[in-house]
């Protein structure tokens, strides 16, 4: 039997004797008090569940005790701003979540918070990398670039039947793709193959020949070098000049 010696340890098997965790307690008190202060924690903050052998029941106790609400519609939600598009449908799908998985409000504030700074993350980057594509087309196609962009809409959309609710519309615009210089290349490159002429109306048709010709006729002015357009002395040269003005009107006209 082991001496007492004024130690209360003493008494203990001599597995427990040497540990230096009760070193800290002066006598049995201290270490019952140390025990119930212990339980009253416990009690007070909860018991983890044991997730092999924890009822449903007893898991909603637990997250219930930690703030989980008692369904998923009593989630509120932080701020959102309107571009994030977090419709009824997929709101209830991520409370439902958040419930599923035990969280509390401030829980699931966080987690709506962290994903909308990913999604604007990822938004940014993926809107760096379009606007880069997009001026690497424009200098591929140099300065026929904005009359290429506006065949390859074209050509989407009498593809589409010049219907701004067709499906396909919708989704490029609700998508961004509409924009997307990948999509524009691919409809241009299309459009050459099928043959422009299908793809434009009359009135386009037409404006297109008066350029051409207006076009034509400045060449012819400008080619020579003798006529009234650069021979100041010249009766004829105001018309000249403002025949010059009037066709380079027909080839950009104000919209």
């Amino acid at each position: 039997m082991a001496e007492d010696n004024g130690d209360w340890r003493s008494s203990l098997p001599l597995e427990y004797r040497t540990n230096d965790s009760l070193s800290r307690f002066k006598d049995v008190g201290g270490l019952v008090k140390s025990y119930l202060d212990m339980e009253k924690f416990v009690s007070t903050t909860g018991r983890i569940p044991k997730s092999d052998s924890t009822s449903t029941d007893e898991w909603n106790s637990y997250y219930k005790h930690w703030g989980r609400p008692d369904d998923s519609k009593g989630y509120k939600y932080p701020d959102i701003p309107a571009e994030y598009n977090l419709n009824e449908d997929f709101r209830g799908q991520l409370s439902g979540l958040a419930h599923e998985l035990g969280l509390n409000q401030k829980q699931f504030e966080k987690m709506i918070n962290w994903g909308m700074t990913t999604s604007k993350g990822l938004y940014d980057r993926n809107q760096a990398a379009l606007n880069g594509q997009t001026e690497s087309l424009k200098k591929k196609w140099g300065w026929s670039a904005e009359s290429n962009f506006d065949r390859a809409r074209r050509t989407i959309a009498t593809l589409s039947g010049m219907k701004a609710d067709h499906p396909f519309i919708q989704w490029l615009e609700s998508s961004g793709n509409d924009q997307n210089p990948v999509v524009i290349e691919f409809f241009y490159d299309l459009s050459k193959q099928l043959g422009e002429d299908q793809f434009v109306d009359e009135a386009t048709k037409q404006q297109q020949t008066e350029a051409a010709s207006a076009q034509r006729r400045i060449n012819e002015i400008m080619a020579d070098q003798k006529g009234p357009y650069w021979n100041d002395n010249d009766p004829r040269h105001n018309d000249a000049v403002s025949e010059v003005a009037k066709l380079y009107q027909t080839i950009t006209p104000e919209e």
